[in-house]
C-alpha cells in the first residue's frame, strides 16, 4: 500500500468511516462449517449454496453494523479508530473484499477486515473463535488412539434481569461441573452465554444457555457420538457437534434492548487483567487444552 493509500485510510479511520464489503471466496473448511453452523444458522436458518451464505454475511455485516451505532446511541464512547475497526468487521467465515465507493476519499488497495476482536458480542469474532475451538478439538482427535465418544448435554435458564457476567459465568461453570463429575467424565468444551429473553419471557427477562461437550469413558458403550482420528465422518459429526455447543447468543445482535446488552457487556475483566472490556472468558476447559487458551 502506497503512501497515499495509508494517508486515505488514516483519513478513514480518523472520521470513523465503513467500507463496503463483497463476498469474494466462501471457505469450506470443517472450521468454517462449524462457525456457520454456530452463528449464521441461528440467525437465518440452514444454507448450503455459496450465493446464499455470501448474501447472509452481508446481511450480518449490516445487522452488526446497526448494533454498533445502536450502542453509540445508547451512550457508548467509541474513539474514532476503536468505532472504524468495529463497523469494519467482517473478519470470518469467507474471504471478503472491499469495495470503496467515496468519490473523494478512493483507495487503490482497500485493506482486508481486521478482527475489531470484541468477541462477547461480534459475530464475525465469535465465529472465529468457533473456529479455533474445531481445530483444537480436531487436532486432539488426531492424537487419540482408537475411536472416542463425545457426548453433548445443553440447559436453558431465565433471569429477571440483567446479570453480571461474571457471577453468572462462575455460578452456570459450577453446574456444569457437577453434571460432568456426575457423568464421570472430562469436559472437552463448555460455553455458557446470556441474551434478552424474547418477550414471552417477561419485561427485561434475560435467557441463560448452557452447554458442554465431554469425553465419555471408554467402558460406556452406547453414549454419545463415536468419532476416529483422520476420518472425514468423524469431521462431519464434529462439526455439528462444536456448532451445537458453540450457539450463537442472537439476542445480543437484534434484541432493541440496548442499555440493558451495554450494562451485561461493560462488566469488568476480572480473571485476566490484561484483558480488556468484552472479553469473554477461556470456555475451553479442559486439561488436554491447558496453555493454548486464546479469549474468546
Amino acid at each position: 500500500m502506497g503512501l497515499k493509500s495509508k494517508l486515505t485510510l488514516g483519513r478513514k479511520m480518523a472520521l470513523g468511516r465503513q467500507f463496503y464489503f463483497v463476498p469474494h471466496r466462501v471457505q469450506n473448511r470443517f472450521c468454517d462449517k462449524a462457525a456457520r453452523l454456530a452463528v449464521l444458522c441461528q440467525l437465518f436458518g440452514r444454507s448450503h449454496s455459496e450465493e446464499d451464505v455470501g448474501a447472509r454475511l452481508v446481511k450480518l455485516l449490516g445487522l452488526w453494523r446497526r448494533r454498533v451505532r445502536s450502542f453509540a446511541a445508547g451512550g457508548l464512547i467509541l474513539p474514532p479508530a476503536e468505532r472504524f475497526k468495529l463497523l469494519n468487521c467482517c473478519c470470518s467465515m469467507a474471504w471478503m473484499r472491499a469495495v470503496e465507493k467515496d468519490s473523494d476519499c478512493r483507495l487503490p488497495r482497500p485493506p482486508s477486515p481486521l478482527p475489531c476482536r470484541r468477541s462477547r458480542v461480534c459475530p464475525f469474532c465469535y465465529a472465529a473463535g468457533v473456529a479455533a475451538h474445531y481445530d483444537k478439538l480436531s487436532a486432539w482427535l488426531d492424537r487419540q488412539s482408537g475411536s472416542v465418544r463425545l457426548l453433548r448435554f445443553s440447559s436453558l435458564g431465565v433471569l429477571p434481569d440483567v446479570p453480571d457476567f461474571w457471577e453468572l459465568f462462575a455460578e452456570q461453570h459450577q453446574l456444569v461441573n457437577r453434571e460432568v463429575r456426575e457423568l464421570d467424565a472430562e469436559a472437552a468444551l463448555v460455553r455458557i452465554t446470556a441474551a434478552p429473553a424474547p418477550s414471552g419471557a417477561g419485561v427485561g427477562a434475560w435467557a441463560v444457555r448452557r452447554s458442554a461437550l465431554v469425553v465419555v469413558p471408554r467402558g460406556a458403550a452406547g453414549v454419545g457420538a463415536l468419532l476416529r482420528g483422520n476420518d472425514n465422518k468423524s469431521r462431519r459429526k464434529l462439526v455439528g457437534l462444536v456448532g451445537a455447543v458453540d450457539r450463537y447468543p442472537v439476542g445480543l445482535l437484534r434484541s432493541d434492548r440496548t442499555g440493558d446488552v451495554l450494562r451485561f457487556l461493560s462488566a469488568r475483566v476480572r480473571a485476566v487483567k490484561t484483558l480488556g472490556a468484552w472479553y469473554g472468558p477461556v470456555e475451553t476447559v479442559s486439561r488436554r487444552f491447558k496453555g493454548s487458551a486464546q479469549p474468546l
